[in-house]
């Protein structure tokens, strides 16, 4: 089988990069792949950086795209524009689609999927789109985005153009052959916002992720005396909500601290972020490199976790295998995933005083050993295997594949 895959496989961007970089590299084993990165995760990025990333994995990547890459410096807003420039871009590997069994994108984005109804038109190859995101709908909606960001100028332009953007996906998923789900949240999300035919055939990946198998191996961290947030750093994931739990978090422990981890994708958000953050327990700590995020997050005493947005949360997986606990919102996906482990615990979504109340009570525990059973032994073990998760995608496109 050769896999034709649009990623962007990386240790330096977000779960969902991390994710195409382990499963791609145990793919690649197996099977023949050819990979090439999105325009709009290259387009003024370190692209020789980049490229090099992907062919340590054992992979194809097309001369092409470095050539490519190299002439786009930033890549368009307007709807249209990216549109047609991520078309133009993938018109050059058109022959490498034809040489494929399948075209598989680890990305749903309104423009990718113009993108796969172009190649489906042009080449007759049928494909696969990994969904990754959840509470999509809840995060798109006029109210939604007033209580995330606020409202401000460009409130309404944001609200129409992401209806504008999911009628573009409305208009291309006729083309779109076959969904994998990495939870069953991200499938009934896609479908309900009617963003793809209803009689299109889709599958909910199990394992769909995993921990490094070296994660479970580290000897337990004695907890030192500061909780942690590490994740995207956007407003759907809950971080202007932040410093307001963590005030009152304070009220109740003055010497707790916070250690906020990730990149901001927006100097708005960030310069609001840092304003609303003064307080100086609060410590802001950037992208670390992966073996300082691992040990910060493993001395932490709870993970605050106040998200809106997630499919499967990489981050929840990572924090419960190094057996720091977690404090987060009862969104579908991540109670659908972790809903049944003591270590994780929900609190209704915008509840501010039950989130301070709960990540205070776990910040004051002394022995964490109860939260950390037989059970969790038994769900990290489920989903420490990047190979597994490789294998459950491999099967899935092969069975697509046979029964087409």
């Amino acid at each position: 089988m050769h896999i034709f895959r649009i990623a962007n496989p990386s240790f330096s961007v977000g779960g969902g990069e991390l994710r195409s970089y382990y499963v791609i590299k145990s793919l690649s084993r197996k099977t023949k792949i050819t990979v090439v990165p999105p325009l709009f995760a290259l387009c003024g990025k370190n692209v020789n950086q980049i490229i090099e990333d992907v062919k340590s994995l054992n992979v194809i990547i097309p001369d092409k795209v470095e050539e490519l890459a190299k002439n786009c410096n930033s890549f368009p807003k307007n709807p249209l524009s990216a549109m047609k420039l991520e078309r133009e871009y993938f018109s050059n590997f058109i022959d490498e689609v034809k040489d494929s069994d399948i075209v598989f994108s680890d990305y749903a984005y309104y423009f990718i999927i113009s993108t796969m109804s172009f190649l489906r038109e042009k080449t007759g190859v049928k494909n696969v789109t990994l969904l990754q995101a959840g509470n999509l709908k809840a995060v798109r909606s006029l109210r939604m985005i007033i209580k995330l960001r606020g409202f401000d100028i460009l409130t309404l332009p944001r609200y129409f153009r992401n209806l504008y953007t999911d009628s573009i996906s409305r208009k291309y998923s006729k083309n779109l052959d076959f969904l994998l789900g990495v939870s069953k949240a991200s499938i009934d999300d896609f479908m309900g916002m009617g963003l793809v035919r209803k009689e299109t055939p889709w599958k909910v990946l199990k394992p769909a992720n995993a921990v490094e198998k070296e994660l479970l191996n580290l000897p337990s961290k004695e907890k030192e005396d500061y909780a942690v947030f590490f994740a995207r750093l956007v407003p759907e994931k809950g971080i202007f909500e932040l410093p307001k739990i963590w005030k009152k978090v304070r009220e109740k422990i003055p010497k707790a601290r916070l250690i906020v981890v990730g990149k901001f994708y927006s100097e708005k958000v960030r310069s609001q972020f840092l304003s609303m953050s003064k307080d100086s327990s609060i410590e802001y700590k950037s992208f670390l490199p992966r073996k300082e995020l691992i040990e910060t997050v493993a001395k932490a005493r709870v993970f605050v976790y106040p998200t809106h947005f997630d499919a499967f949360s990489l981050t929840v997986l990572e924090s419960l295998t190094l057996k720091t606990p977690i404090v987060t919102y009862d969104i579908p996906a991540i109670v659908e995933i972790f809903g049944n482990l003591k270590a994780v615990k929900f609190v209704k979504e915008f509840d501010i005083n039950s989130m301070a109340n709960t990540v205070t009570e776990l910040y004051n525990m002394s022995d964490y050993d109860s939260l950390f059973d037989e059970e969790h032994k038994s769900f990290v073990n489920f989903y420490s295997s990047w190979e597994n998760v490789a294998e459950a995608e491999y099967n899935a496109i092969k069975d697509f594949i046979n029964l087409n």
